[in-house]
């Protein structure tokens, strides 16, 4: 290779010919050579648009114009044709272009690549690590406050931070079950977020039952609720069904109840049990009782068909009639709920009643677990449903008292029965 063409490997070198180049101090022949190396090397190109792009004061002198003396006010390149500028020019802005758009891409792919990851670790951090933890917890909160209410299929959905999730709502009415409304909870980060939306735009509350305090005396509002109850019963005509939530004297063990129970031509649907907070409830701050009537929000139980106990073998989940399994299941929901508790209790606050109650503020689902453990489940009421002639015939037991009739619909019990349940554990 000629020395004209041979490359320069040492940088100052080539800066110090370049700059010299610019300010118009090389003879023709130097001028010659380098600009046949600009045309060969690309690296002699982006080196000179760099010293192009530098400030003005990295120059002694400006810039005079090709084939001129030096000019002041000249500063232009010298000894290049007004194309070879323009194709420099152009190869530095497209280089400057690519540049930067890799560098958005990059950017824009490593901010995705850290949500993804962050959201992954973020969710099971939170959620646990199954979605059925989302799900059974939903399930038994909504199914342990609100009497009759069962959960029925779910969606799930989530973009990015936020989990959306959307639960149906059943209650039943002689044979039918139907839904009556949604509940949704969406969660974004640590926030958590639920409402409920009812079929008729609203829930009304029907459905009370009398908790038995030794030392109240409210036979005045007992004896007037019977009276109301019962007469509602009276009045509606053969061929319909309804719901009764009735209560009792004294508390009933759960074989207790289905002696009485069993009498009748009945489906019960949902029970309330003591879990040691109902008489404190019951009482104002000054420890002063109130009305014995507790309503949803305030009571605490759980649904006759749809609990189960699940074997320590892991088997699955064996449900029936047996009462042994049903204090078993409910209790190791009441378990399950207590090693669950910061995530129950954000579940649906208006549903975890006691956060509005200052003086019972110390109380926690373990406290409910802990009372149910010691003292054993007992019912104080009863949700029911079936023809309203034969709910009437309550009325002949001592120990029944108090019944508020709920939803009433058409004769259906002869329909069979179409209970489900859905279980994702």
């Amino acid at each position: 290779m000629k020395d004209g063409h041979r490359p320069m490997n040492d940088g100052h070198e080539l800066d110090q010919r370049l700059l010299r180049y610019l300010r118009g101090e090389l003879n023709e022949e130097e001028k010659e050579r380098l600009q046949r190396q600009l045309t060969e090397h690309s690296t002699y190109q982006q080196r000179l648009e760099e010293l192009m792009l530098l400030d003005e004061e990295a120059f002694p002198l400006p810039l005079p114009q090709a084939g001129k003396t030096h000019d002041p006010a000249n500063k232009t390149l010298p000894s290049l044709t007004a194309q070879q500028q323009m194709r420099i020019f152009r190869r530095g802005k497209w280089r400057s272009r690519i540049i930067n758009t890799v560098f958005t891409a990059g950017a824009v792919g490593g901010a995705c690549i850290l949500l993804m990851v962050t959201n992954s670790l973020f969710s099971v951090w939170y959620q646990g690590p199954t979605e059925g933890d989302l799900f059974r917890t939903t399930r038994d909160m909504i199914e342990f406050t609100k009497p009759g209410v069962t959960i029925g299929s779910s969606t799930t959905s989530g973009v990015g931070w936020t989990v959306e999730t959307k639960y149906e709502l059943r209650d039943q009415v002689g044979r039918e079950q139907a839904g009556i409304g949604y509940f949704q909870h969406n969660l974004f980060f640590t926030s958590l977020s639920s409402r409920e939306t009812w079929s008729e735009n609203f829930f009304k509350k029907r459905l009370y039952f009398h908790y038995p305090v030794a030392d109240l005396d409210d036979r005045g509002v007992i004896e007037q609720q019977n009276h109301a109850g019962w007469h509602t019963l009276e009045q509606l005509p053969e061929g319909t069904v309804a719901q009764l939530a009735i209560s009792f004297d004294h508390l009933l063990t759960l074989d207790d109840y289905a002696k009485l129970a069993d009498k009748y031509d009945l489906a019960t649907t949902w029970y309330a049990v003591d879990t040691g907070l109902e008489a404190p409830y019951l009482t104002d701050e000054a420890g002063m009782h109130q009305s014995a009537l507790l309503g949803e929000g305030e009571v605490w139980g759980f649904p006759a068909s749809q609990i189960g106990y699940i074997d320590e073998s892991g088997d699955g989940r064996a449900t029936g009639d047996s009462t042994d399994l049903q204090t078993k299941g409910f209790l190791q929901e009441m378990q399950y709920l207590a090693d669950s508790k910061r995530l129950a209790e954000e579940m649906e606050p208006q549903l975890y009643w006691l956060r509005n109650m200052p003086h019972l503020s110390h109380n926690t689902l373990a406290d409910r677990l802990d009372y149910l453990q010691q003292n054993g489940v007992h019912l104080y009421g009863a949700l029911v449903t079936g023809p309203t002639k034969e709910l009437l015939k309550l009325r002949d037991e001592p120990s029944v008292l108090t019944p508020f009739v709920g939803k009433v619909d058409w004769w259906n019990w002869d329909q069979p029965v179409r209970n489900g349940e859905v279980s994702l554990y």
